[in-house]
Formats: structure tokens, C-alpha cells, sequence
């Protein structure tokens, strides 16, 4: 449902615990300059070692009046140690505990009734989608690397020894498609989720032998962006923590982001399980002459082929005017609506229906996956100490 999330409070709701930046975990001067400063209060390698997830915190002054804190965090990686595992709208008050839990032992004091209505800057909605009859999520996103993005949206595409990711993005926001079991075997450097919790490594074992997960997520990066999502979701107005936190809210917005994604760049070409001879045949009994209808099929097939669509671009606008391409689409667009829903591949059916549906992926128990105590965490930490 939601992942990462970036919430703003003005400096006066929080109590800083350690005056003059305390022994355990100081601020840290980031950035200065004029009429601007920017401190930052990150996790420590002892809480990493103790099996602990901390939001990281950015403090901005601007001027004498204006002063806030950012905190950045993982919901999920909050409640259960990672993010494979997916939150619910009823788990909103222990997300909430949890965080100012986590705040307290970073040396910030900030009331609940605070964060429940903090300012929402940035989130990420995402889903999990778990692959079955054999569908794979690296063959899924080969599929959708085919596919030509919106204009004003880059496509980059990395490959890894045993998966794949692809990004659409711009400044503002993004959306990632990527092998989320192969992402968890990867180094920080080189995998898609850089903040990897403790906990994530040992998920591998419990997951089956041919495990695949399609992780989808869109990355709403700008305050705009999230303004904008919103009040296509009937919210207008300041977003607070509490309003982004809904399954209706994130499956809507996913859902969005896939549509206008898939459709919009001929994506039911690409699904369809339809052969060349059976799309000559509908072309044919449509009313289109056999020289047409050869023509689509020729087109389908380029469409499909390993540079995919964004390779029959660049092949048919190099050295020329965009005008081919133009004329193109219109002949793609004849070919796509040949296609029925009932004849996509099964990935791509099982993507639509778990963004529908929006239940939660689970690994473990509960009790098995629930994130640390903080008692625990403390004498854990305490002996983290005393060794060194």
C-alpha cells in the first residue's frame, strides 16, 4: 500500500530531548547559506547493528521564522522490519506509535495527534505483486521495457544478474517497476531500495524457491505532485499523514499510473497472447484489404520484437521529421484495437488484478515479523556499547 513517506512538522511541535545535540546521536550541520541552514539526524551504525529502523531527519532554517523538520521513513520497515510485507489501514495508530517511539529514542519528543496531521512533502505508493503459473517478473519487465513512455517521462532500464528494473520518471515523480526478490540479494550500490533494513536479508529464506514478486511503486517526489494526485482522488487542500495513509488512496493512484503507463503506450500490444495469423485473420474479416492487414500484422510483430516500441521510434524518426512516427501511431493504435482484454498475458492480468484488490502481501506471522521492542532495542544497543 504506502511506502516511503516524507512528513514536514514546524520546529515548535517537537522537543528536542539532548540540547546542544546530545552525546548519542548529534545534529549535523549539512548545508549553509544565505538566510539558509540545514542540519540532519540520521541512524547510527550501532543502531543498524542492533537490528533497528530509524526515520532519518532533516532540520531547515530559513531565516529566524521559519524552522521545520522533515522526517523521511518506511512505514512498513517501521511495523515489520522490511517492506516486502504491506500495511493495512487499520495498522495506521501502531504506524504512528511506533514512529514517535523511534523519534523518542533519537532524542525528539513529538505527540501523535502531531504526526497524525503532519504535512505530507512527498510518498510512495507501491504494491507487491506476487507471480504465479510461471509468469516471472524479469520476463514481465522486459515486456514493459518495450513499451514507448510519455514524452516529458525518461525510461531507464537496469538489469541485474538475476532480475530487472525499470524507471519512468521525471523530476516530479516516477514510476518503478522491478524484481523485488532479486532487488533483496542486491548490494546497496546497485539495488532499488537503497534503505534496506536489517530484516530484509532474511526474508530470502523464507520465501519459496521460485518466488516471484513484481514490485510496482510510484514515486510522487514534489509537494505538487502530491497536491495533484491527491485531488484527482477527491482531496483538496493541505495533505496530512492521515490522508495518505489508505488503500484507497495508494490503489487508486497506482492504478492511475498503470493505466495511463500501459494504454497510453500501446501496452495491450505488447500483453496480447494473440499470434500474427490470428490478428491477419481479425484484421481481415474487419473490412481491411490483405495488403493493410499485412502491413498491421508487420507492425505487431515489430512492436514485440526486442527493441519494442520505443526501438520502432527511434528506427522510423532516425535521420528524419517525427512526422513518420506520427502517421505510425495512428496505424498502432488500428492494431491495438484489434486486441481483446481476454487475449493479454497472464502477468499482465495478474498485475491488474492484485492493484484492484490491494491485499496485503505477508510473508511471516505477524509476531515474527513485527519490528523490535524498544526495550529490547535499548539493551541490545547497550551491549553494542560496552564491547567497543
Amino acid at each position: 500500500m504506502l511506502d516511503t513517506v516524507i512528513l514536514r512538522l514546524p520546529r515548535h511541535q517537537l522537543v528536542d530531548m539532548e540540547p546542544g545535540g546530545g552525546a548519542r546521536q548529534p545534529w549535523r550541520l549539512q548545508a549553509r547559506g544565505a538566510g539558509y541552514t540545514k542540519y540532519v539526524k540520521n541512524p547510527t551504525a550501532k543502531d543498524k547493528l542492533a537490528g533497528l529502523y530509524l526515520p532519518r531527519l532533516t532540520g531547515i532554517m530559513r531565516g529566524k521564522a521559519d524552522k521545520s523538520v522533515r522526517i523521511e521513513f518506511s512505514a512498513p520497515k517501521l511495523l515489520f522490519g522490511n517492506n516486502l510485507e504491506e500495511l493495512r489501514d487499520e495498522d495506521f495508530p501502531r504506524v504512528v506509535a511506533t514512529l514517535s517511539e523511534r523519534l523518542r529514542l533519537m532524542g525528539i519528543r513529538v505527540f501523535t495527534a502531531h504526526l497524525e496531521q503532519a504535512e505530507v512533502m512527498a510518498f510512495h505508493p507501491s504494491k507487491n505483486v506476487a507471480l504465479r503459473d510461471g509468469y516471472t517478473s524479469a520476463g514481465a519487465i522486459a515486456e514493459l521495457g518495450k513499451l514507448n513512455p510519455h514524452g516529458r517521462m525518461d525510461l531507464t532500464k537496469a538489469t541485474y544478474t538475476n532480475g530487472a528494473a525499470i524507471h519512468i520518471y521525471s523530476v516530479a515523480h516516477s514510476l518503478v517497476f522491478y524484481d523485488k526478490v532479486a532487488d533483496l540479494n542486491q548490494p546497496k550500490k546497485r539495488a532499488v531500495d537503497k534503505d534496506k533494513a536489517p530484516k530484509q536479508q532474511g526474508l530470502i529464506k523464507t520465501l519459496g524457491p521460485h518466488t516471484e514478486i513484481l514490485r510496482v511503486e510510484v514515486r510522487l517526489c514534489q509537494k505538487r505532485k502530491v497536491i495533484e494526485a491527491m485531488k484527482k482522488c477527491g482531496k483538496t487542500g493541505r495533505i496530512a499523514f492521515r490522508d495518505v495513509f489508505s488503500e484507497t488512496v495508494c490503489g487508486g493512484i497506482l492504478r492511475r499510473y498503470w493505466k495511463e503507463f500501459t494504454e497510453g503506450s500501446y501496452g495491450r500490444l505488447l500483453a496480447s497472447t494473440c499470434s500474427p495469423e490470428r490478428l491477419l485473420a481479425k484484421a481481415i474479416a474487419s473490412g481491411l484489404k490483405p495488403k493493410e492487414a499485412v502491413y498491421l500484422v508487420g507492425l505487431y510483430g515489430l512492436s514485440r520484437s526486442e527493441g519494442g516500441i520505443r526501438g520502432l521510434r527511434r528506427q522510423i524518426s532516425a535521420g528524419r521529421s517525427e512526422r513518420g512516427w506520427f502517421r505510425t501511431v495512428n496505424d498502432l493504435k488500428q492494431a491495438e484495437s484489434l486486441l481483446t482484454s481476454s487475449e493479454r498475458h497472464g502477468w499482465y492480468l495478474q498485475t491488474e488484478e492484485a492493484l484492484n484488490k490491494m491485499e496485503p502481501f505477508r510473508v511471516v506471522d505477524k509476531s515474527k515479523a513485527t519490528a523490535p521492542k524498544l526495550s529490547q532495542v535499548k539493551a541490545k544497543a547497550g551491549q553494542l556499547a560496552c564491547k567497543e
